[in-house]
């Protein structure tokens, strides 16, 4: 008797065995890197080359990048914030590189990271300092919505209300942006610029005439307006003439066309200028962040 028993159990430890390896094979593997690199390769699109970087350098270039056309800096609170943003960008895009086309590096240049060189502006030793201690502050923190990093929009300045895009960066009311300085650009085009933006290129309607019935939502994105008798989107007219954001008024005066725009860039998620006026207020990176974003991790 004590011999089955013993078989018997032997059998039973086979049986678990089994079970055990077949379950742990069934689970799926999250072979998703959740770290940032110590190094990064860059492709540069006006240089038209790729460097490598080591991630700090490269984090330190976004920001030098990132300095207001004014020459000055954000708040530090506001660069730690920044710090965040880019690396969630950064890892969202290296867990997603079949999505993007670097030319051949882990990340390209652009609106997301417009990395410069600290020897392409003319930033002073103090300003480094505040620049390095962002980076320090902010580590390899990133941001992420159901475990994972994800896109995190931003702008410079926004319409005085961001868009809702819920359920990651909610619709925020900021009044601060308003009266902050470079909040509306006026820029003037001729009739044959803004030709362009017809696919027919014979209006026959006098140019005062040209545009009519104009379509908001409630931040003040031209979401459509017709021209002559085509109907296109206020995106359009940002891309096609290079403005800055797609909260668009026109007026025609002087033989021109004029674009009123309020706000700087794609109105989502954290607006660098309204962040630093909570850095002024004395917030800190982290309570920032959960202004614009329903992250569930800073990691």
């Amino acid at each position: 008797m004590p011999k089955k028993v013993t078989v018997a159990s032997a059998i039973a430890l086979v049986l678990l065995i089994i079970l055990i390896v077949i379950l742990a094979n069934a689970v799926p593997k999250n072979t998703e890197s959740t770290a940032l690199p110590e190094t990064v390769t860059v492709y540069v699109k006006e240089r038209n080359e790729i460097i490598k970087l080591d991630y700090d350098e490269f984090l330190e270039g976004c920001l030098c990048g990132f300095i207001p056309y004014n020459g000055v800096l954000y708040e530090p609170a506001t660069l730690e914030a920044l710090c965040v943003v880019i690396n969630t960008n950064a890892l969202y895009r290296l867990q997603n590189r079949g999505k993007f086309d670097n030319f051949g590096a882990d990340i390209s240049t652009g609106e997301l990271f417009p990395y410069v060189d600290y020897s392409e502006k003319a930033i002073n030793h103090a300003d480094r300092k505040i620049i390095k201690d962002a980076v320090k502050n902010a580590g390899k923190k990133y941001l992420t919505f159901n475990g994972k990093p994800f896109l995190a929009e931003f702008c410079h300045i926004s319409s005085g209300k961001t868009l809702d895009r819920s359920p990651i960066m909610p619709s925020v009311k900021l009044p601060s942006d308003v009266l902050c300085k470079g909040y509306q650009s006026e820029n003037a085009y001729t009739v044959n610029e803004v030709r362009a933006l017809s696919e027919i290129k014979n209006l026959r309607e006098p140019p005062e005439k040209w545009f009519s019935e104009p379509v908001y939502d409630d931040c003040g994105t031209l979401l459509s307006i017709m021209l002559c008798n085509q109907k296109i989107t206020g995106e359009t007219i940002k891309n096609t003439l290079g403005l800055r954001s797609s909260a668009i008024s026109i007026k025609f005066e002087d033989d021109c066309f004029v674009m009123v725009c309020k706000g700087w860039g794609n109105n989502i998620g954290m607006s660098l200028s309204a962040a630093d006026a909570f850095s002024r207020e004395g917030k800190t990176a982290e309570e920032i962040l959960k202004i614009f974003y329903n992250a569930d991790n800073l990691g």
